[in-house]
């Protein structure tokens, strides 16, 4: 599940500390053992569940406002999201919700609409805490297709937040999607500010080869992560932008880029790199969007090698593509 060597924050610097999200009637094994085999002597084990904080908010990440005809009034017009990044709705003249499909998670049948979400196999949080949030919220969160939900978690109030805003958290499965609703105690309806953040997940070595997806690592490098994100360095447990625990101590891990718009460049073939790594030689040229180039020879006839610094989009093609790749394009 995880593991740690050294706290750095310990008064003995080589004592250790691990946190995770345990799973309610699980048992889980603990390992202490020393760093080699002749490290060994007396210790204190502390286990404890930590009193509960608020969620840093993620640096937003501009999404489309929902409201007026509220276009995702209903389940299967979910509004899709993304971890690590925040969206402004209403709930102002939506349908209210009704119908026993849904369960547990409905406490009351008023106005409300959708988003969905594709889990990391991490927790993921969920909050209506921030300041655009006008009126008493409750989310609920649902795995399932639309015709058969089944409720996977609800709140009505988060009492760390102001104007009675709802705050849920899920141990979600990788690859699954999670739809969540968002609606009002009583009749209540009104502006809102929806805010996705996700715990630090230490998957292995992300690579060029292997890369790893938001709040997910150990990276190295930028193109160690996946398109549109970034690897965060870190010499201790500093907080990762739109990530909202401490992770392995001096791990780093891959976070939203929010100075790249919302939406990637849309103009051709998608952005392409070989995902084994393999760079385009002028014995093995690349064509039209495809990567990672290094001088024109490298490209089939007809094109030239584009250069970037990062996520600069390429003419013609669409995507950022992976940081600083440089790609084939026509003269």
């Amino acid at each position: 599940v995880t593991f740690n060597d050294d706290d750095g924050s310990c008064a003995t610097p080589v004592a250790s500390t691990l946190s995770f999200s345990s799973q309610a009637g699980v048992e889980y094994k603990i390992l202490v053992y020393g760093y080699s085999s002749y490290e060994t002597g007396a210790f204190e084990l502390v286990v404890f569940t930590p009193s509960p904080t608020p969620i840093p908010t993620p640096s937003p990440i501009s999404l489309p406002t929902i409201g007026g005809s509220n276009s995702n009034g209903a389940c299967n017009l979910a509004v899709p999201l993304s971890i690590a990044s925040t969206c402004a709705g209403s709930t102002s003249g939506a349908p209210s919700v009704t119908g026993s499909a849904i369960g547990s998670c409905l406490l009351h049948q008023s106005p409300g609409v959708w988003y969905s979400i594709v889990g990391n196999g991490a927790f993921i949080t969920v909050s209506t805490c921030g300041s655009g949030t006008v009126f008493d919220t409750i989310l609920a969160v649902y795995a399932g297709s639309c015709g058969s939900l089944s409720c996977v978690a609800v709140n009505d109030d988060d009492q760390s937040c102001e104007n009675f805003a709802s705050t849920v958290s899920w141990w979600s499965q990788a690859g699954v999607e999670y739809k969540i609703l968002v609606y009002g105690f009583g009749d209540a309806s009104g502006a809102f500010d929806i805010v996705i953040s996700s715990s630090l997940n230490y998957i292995g070595e992300c690579s060029f080869a292997n890369r790893c997806g938001v709040c997910q690592g150990d990276c190295d490098e930028h193109w160690d992560c996946e398109t549109g994100l970034k690897c965060y360095q870190r010499t201790g447990t500093e907080a990762v932008p739109g990530c909202s625990d401490g992770g392995v101590y001096n791990y780093d891990y891959c976070y939203r880029d929010t100075s790249l718009p919302p939406e990637p460049p849309s103009q051709g073939p998608a952005l392409w790199v070989n995902s084994a790594a393999t760079d385009c030689l002028p014995w093995n040229p690349c064509g039209v969007c495809q990567g990672d180039c290094d001088v024109d020879s490298d490209c089939q006839p007809g094109l030239y090698c584009h250069q970037r610094d990062a996520y600069e989009p390429v003419p013609g093609c669409s995507g950022w593509g992976i940081y600083a790749t440089d790609h084939c394009i026509p003269r």
